[in-house]
């Protein structure tokens, strides 16, 4: 049976989201921190890809990431009050901007002592530290983007797996080039129509996911088609 659509999903359906993912962790549960190390592992290029425009050092920036999430998990960083919630794009990219300038300031506070010290990387003090820049936050927004698009492309994937959705995932991103339908239609002994209509399907079926994808980082309902439009403008560039 299809999914149904987003306006005939439930209100049970609608509360497992990432923030459902957040607040499960609270307890002691096995099953609850592997959940949380699982939405890490999602979110580790955004978080990565920050970390680089901050020290433009790309060893450095996987092992500030590395310590990022390690502390995230170990020190109850998910737990932040209320007021730091909404988006968990805007949640995560506060608390990581908090631990940079912590991290960078007392980097640079040993090195003006002549003293390096170790936190999952070596001689901190030699950080190549950089200032918080637009650049930065837009590389992380970029980065989120990508990923909640390669989260919702493994699930059209997973409902449309061979040889004809490998074709016609090429057009999910942009329009044919003239004669590509012919040939296609050629190819599977369809009418052009048909493989334009199978693309239009399929166009509308990523937006699906992408907006579910979406939706589960979000604390209002409401903020969804605001976040949808920014993150699509993100995607567009």
């Amino acid at each position: 049976m299809s999914d149904p659509p987003p306006s005939k999903r439930t209100s049970q359906q609608f509360s497992t989201t990432r923030w459902g993912v957040v607040k499960a962790a609270a307890g002691d549960g096995t099953s609850a921190h592997s959940a949380l190390e699982s939405l890490c592992k999602d979110y580790w290029d955004p978080v990565y890809a920050h970390v680089l425009q901050r020290v433009a050092d790309s060893h450095l920036a996987e092992d500030l990431t590395q310590e990022f999430f390690s502390k995230f998990l170990s020190q109850g960083w998910f737990l932040r009050p209320r007021e730091d919630r909404g988006k968990f794009r805007t949640f995560l990219l506060t608390i990581l901007r908090r631990f940079l300038n912590d991290e960078l300031q007392r980097a640079r506070a040993w090195k003006r002592g002549g003293r390096t010290v170790t936190m999952s990387m070596d001689e901190v003090g030699e950080i190549p530290a950089a200032p918080e820049r637009p650049d930065a936050t837009n590389e992380f927004d970029r980065a989120w983007a990508r990923t909640l698009l390669d989260r919702a492309l493994a699930l059209l994937r997973k409902e449309n797996d061979g040889e004809r959705f490998d074709q016609l995932s090429q057009f999910l991103q942009r329009e044919p080039d003239q004669g590509e339908y012919q040939a296609l239609s050629a190819r599977f002994g369809v009418p052009p129509n048909t493989i334009a209509a199978a693309v239009r399907r399929l166009r509308r079926r990523l937006r699906d996911h992408l907006r579910e994808e979406i939706r589960q980082t979000l604390d209002d309902e409401e903020d969804v088609d605001e976040e949808m439009r920014h993150l699509l403008h993100l995607l567009a560039q």
